[in-house]
This record gives C-alpha cells, sequence and structure tokens, in this order.
C-alpha cells in the first residue's frame, strides 16, 4: 500500500481476509437456532457463535485502524 506521501506499506491482506472470516462467521450465526421464545435467551451454540464473530469483528477493526493510522488518514485516538 502506498499512501499519498509516497510512504510504502505492506498490502491489505489482513484486512481482506478479515472480512472473509467475517462472512463466515455471520452465516454460522445466521444458521443456528435463535432460541425457542420470542424472549428467550438464545441457545448456547448461537451464543459461542455470536462470541466468536464479535471477536473477529473486532479484529478486523483494530487491522483497519492500524492501517488508516500507519497511513496517516485517521488521528490516533
Amino acid at each position: 500500500m502506498i499512501c499519498s506521501d509516497g510512504t510504502v506499506f505492506a498490502n491489505i491482506k489482513p484486512y481482506k481476509q478479515a472480512k472473509k472470516r467475517l462472512t463466515g462467521y455471520q452465516r454460522r450465526v445466521k444458521k443456528k437456532e435463535p432460541g425457542f421464545l420470542r424472549n428467550a435467551t438464545q441457545t448456547k451454540n448461537r451464543a459461542k457463535a455470536v462470541k466468536r464473530l464479535a471477536k473477529a469483528h473486532k479484529k478486523a477493526n483494530a487491522t483497519l485502524r492500524r492501517r488508516q493510522i500507519a497511513c496517516g488518514t485517521r488521528t490516533k485516538q
């Protein structure tokens, strides 16, 4: 990846891989049974799948944020 100021960074492959991983985790959550009743708690397998999805989202966002900060398109917080 090359920034507008000419700085060269590694490609964005990790972010693309993270996005691909997210689609798989989202599909797994969708296929799990949501619960027995409308207001009931979700099944344990669905809860585990949701937890994995949340973790993958966090990693993907961190990867993107690192990339943006390195390129200067986003300020550090």
